[in-house]
């Protein structure tokens, strides 16, 4: 699978302009054994609240997840979204277990 890079908040949100509308988040945060949890919500900080929540009760090392900025899809007969950018990316760290962010709103040291 291709890596995705991170896109800044404010090119995502200029995106919106282009994609008709402002977009939805979609969280998602899979453990090291392959358990997946998942969510769309409105606003961006109820997606990285709800993606901290998510690796919160994942404590094994190697749980990782990402925010994405999406849209409904207006051509998709079912409910499906157009997925823009990784806006954010946590993980738990491989050897001291700490949760590590990267992304919008990330504030650097």
């Amino acid at each position: 699978m291709a890596e995705l890079g991170i896109r800044d908040l404010g090119t995502v949100l200029a995106d919106s302009h282009a994609m008709r509308g402002a977009p939805v988040f979609v969280w998602d945060a899979t453990d090291a054994g392959g358990h997946e949890v998942s969510g769309v919500t409105r606003t961006w900080g109820d997606a990285m609240k709800a993606l901290l929540k998510a690796l919160g009760d994942m404590p094994e090392p190697g749980a990782e997840g990402k925010i994405r900025s999406a849209w409904p899809n207006p051509l998709s007969r079912y409910p499906a979204y157009m997925y823009g950018g990784v806006v954010m990316r946590g993980r738990r760290d491989l050897r001291t277990g700490a949760l590590v962010f990267e992304g919008a709103g990330v504030a650097r040291a």
